[in-house]
């Protein structure tokens, strides 16, 4: 267990998280069209702000080096906002990364990923490792050379390892590789759960003992936001969870990582998860404590990796 967490502006208490966003970007390039990349810091200070607004006290920023990190904007985010933003590293797919992917031994990028994890850029350092992705059904070779890196990554740092999904339920191949490398299930995010539709994953993530991760609460299509009918199907998702027991396995976010997801594009905003979203499970009949567990305690523990 990590007795602090490692923010942009330096090594916090885990008890100083708060109320904590588990998936989000402030700043991408990663999309065919330059148009729907988020590069407005000003735009991303009021957003943020107005998650502060409802509760907020952290995020976690999960843009790797190929979805164009920027620890220094994430700094001054930070330091504007009076936020906390927990910083991730590594790569996301295949179809991003960049040539040293092809050309580095697995031992030379975990060696790549240490260095950037104990030193940091511009001295801002991770706090996570993630958001590392299978971009299909199967791992793809270059992506299971990634996840062997991460994993010993892991190994030497202790940071919690958030997966990427596209879709489909591409975790536990993922996992494989993880285990076999030696990471326990406990420090592991199956990010995306939200987007699979076969509702028996949900407990076959369960029973691999990883986190779940409901981040994308509007829906997955990056145009057309906020549709009524995806909130709700996260509703019962929750619902789910609380009544078969693994509401404390769930993480919350809104993945916003277009300007279509920005509240001020349309779409929800960092201010949605704790603000309209759980006001709204309150109306479901969901209790203050259970929201604490979803919004504060879970993400604690996903991140230190508290029992």
């Amino acid at each position: 267990m990590l007795s602090t967490v490692q923010t942009v502006t330096g090594p916090i208490s885990p008890t100083d998280l708060g109320r904590t966003l588990a998936h989000e970007h402030f700043f991408t390039v990663a999309y065919d069209s330059p148009g729907m990349y988020l590069a407005d810091p000003q735009i991303a200070l009021l957003e943020l702000s107005d998650a502060r607004d409802v509760g907020t006290r952290s995020v976690v920023d999960l843009t790797t080096f190929d979805l164009g990190r920027d620890p220094a904007a994430l700094r001054t985010l930070s330091e504007r906002s009076g936020v906390n933003i927990i910083m991730g590293t590594g790569w996301y797919i295949h179809k991003t990364y960049p040539a040293m992917i092809n050309e580095a031994s697995t031992d030379e990028l975990a060696q790549f990923l240490i260095k950037d994890i104990e030193v940091g850029e511009h001295g801002v350092r991770p706090g996570v490792i993630g958001e590392i992705g299978v971009a299909g059904e199967f791992v793809d070779a270059r992506e299971e050379r990634v996840l062997r890196a991460v994993a010993r990554a892991h190994a030497a740092t202790h940071l919690t390892i958030f997966i990427h999904q596209q879709r489909v339920f591409s975790g536990p191949a993922a996992l494989r590789i993880l285990k076999e490398e030696g990471v326990d299930p406990h420090r592991v995010v199956f990010c995306h759960m939200d987007s699979i539709f076969d509702s028996s994953v949900q407990r076959q993530a369960v029973d691999l003992g990883v986190w779940l991760s409901y981040d994308r609460i509007q829906g997955w299509d990056l145009v057309h936001q906020l549709r009524p009918w995806e909130v709700d199907r996260r509703r019962n998702l929750l619902q789910d969870a609380a009544r078969d027991g693994y509401l404390d396995r769930v993480l919350m976010s809104t993945d916003c990582c277009v300007k279509g997801d920005l509240q001020r594009y349309g779409g929800p905003g960092y201010s949605f998860t704790h603000g309209e979203f759980a006001q709204s499970l309150v109306e479901r009949g969901f209790s203050g404590d259970e929201l604490s567990r979803l919004f504060d305690d879970n993400p604690r523990r996903a991140i230190t990796g508290e029992a």
